[in-house]
């Protein structure tokens, strides 16, 4: 028996059984396909295991806030060492080669317990080419092609236990587990924190007196939240609802202090000016700039103030405060059914509504349709007022 697959050329050309039965060369075919994919899915899932492990690395320090805190060339250093680890254990997945037809066939007889090699049969042809042997070789094809009628390549059986015998990849994925579910909490960083340089922070004076609080906006019911007095600098994150009024209140220094904001999301970093101070007049309070103080005067009290409207990092006077910013979504409203007429004949409106920090009212709005082009209207559309629930 001999391979007849290729030609002295070294081109492949039909031969055997598939070229008096081209259905079942094409679904031979197309089981090989299947099984080469399965056979290219087990080379690669092993040489995964490096590079998968230091992905997962690189997100652990950023969920739980690691680069936050490390000097800009430790975070680097770090940042270039898992880089250039992660593009070096990716090119051994490079060098992999598409399996061969014999590679798919083989896998296709040993997945399906066949013996004697019925797939790779059926493309051979007997050695000796006389009548007896030729009809004795297709007698043969023909009672191996029934076999192979329903191949099945099955799923990838990568073995990843013989590569890592001691089942170190549990240790990354463990981790990356914990710090996934940490990064949901106040005092979790984010991927960003990695390529976003820290502010310098100043040495902490300590003739200034700081008083730092959050008021968030009057409908959100909540109460104002105080910042100074607490533990330590970069403390967890402070999570506060959208558009809240920050206000610092600096007192003492010489004046060149100052007060700065970074956006979370790798934004420029933004200097906050001293509001204006107030003096009363015969008139009522008038604002008039900050004016500096004369060489044996004290240096009034400062106030910064901003509207926090997306989460980052305050810093003042050595001291940082971290904030997370909670959206707040408008309010909405929809019809609960359509609108009909009550028993006492008054018009009755079916609705729901809902906000993050609760309704106070609601109207509806009522307009004619199909209005003339330049018809005026007797009188006003009527006001309706909807009764929310208590």
């Amino acid at each position: 028996m001999t391979t007849a697959g290729e030609d002295r050329t070294g081109r492949k050309r039909s031969t055997g059984a598939f070229v008096q039965r081209p259905d079942l060369a094409r679904r031979v075919a197309t089981k090989r396909f299947f099984a080469k994919i399965v056979l290219l899915s087990e080379k690669i899932a092993p040489k995964t295991l490096w590079p998968l492990s230091i992905a997962a690395l690189f997100l652990v320090l950023a969920w739980f806030g690691l680069y936050r805190h490390m000097p800009d060339f430790l975070r680097l250093g770090v940042v270039f060492v898992l880089v250039f680890a992660f593009i070096a254990t990716l090119l051994p997945i490079a060098r992999l080669k598409w399996p061969t037809d014999n590679d798919a066939s083989r896998l296709l007889e040993d997945r399906n317990g066949l013996a004697h090699q019925p797939v790779g049969v059926q493309e051979d042809e007997p050695a000796f080419d006389t009548p007896f042997s030729r009809t004795l070789w297709k007698e043969h094809q023909i009672r191996m092609a029934e076999r192979i009628a329903a191949l099945n390549a099955g799923l990838p059986k990568p073995d990843i236990a013989r590569y890592d015998r001691l089942a170190l990849r549990a240790v990354p994925a463990l981790l990356l587990a914990a710090a996934f579910g940490f990064s949901f909490s106040n005092g979790a960083g984010t991927i960003a924190d990695a390529f976003r340089s820290q502010p310098t922070v100043g040495p902490l004076n300590p003739d200034i007196r700081l008083d730092a609080w959050v008021t968030p906006p009057s409908y959100t019911g909540r109460a104002p939240i105080f910042l100074t007095g607490r533990d330590a600098t970069n403390r967890d994150a402070v999570s506060v609802p959208q558009s809240s009024r920050l206000t610092i209140r600096m007192t003492g220094g010489d004046g060149g202090e100052e007060v700065t904001f970074e956006p979370e999301m790798a934004g420029a970093l933004q200097k906050l000016a001293p509001e204006t101070t107030r003096a009363d007049s015969a008139s009522g309070d008038v604002s008039v700039p900050a004016q500096a103080p004369l060489a044996d005067q004290p240096l009034a009290p400062r106030t910064f103030a901003m509207d926090v409207t997306e989460s980052g990092m305050i810093t003042a006077n050595g001291e940082q405060w971290l904030f997370n910013v909670i959206p707040d979504q408008p309010p909405s409203i929809a019809f609960d059914n359509m609108p009909r007429r009550a028993v006492n004949g008054a018009l009755e409106i079916g609705f729901t509504a809902k906000d993050d920090y609760g309704l106070k009212e609601a109207h509806a709005i009522i307009e004619p349709i199909g209005v003339a082009e330049g018809a005026t209207a007797l009188y006003p559309p009527p006001e309706f007022k909807l009764d929310l629930p208590r």
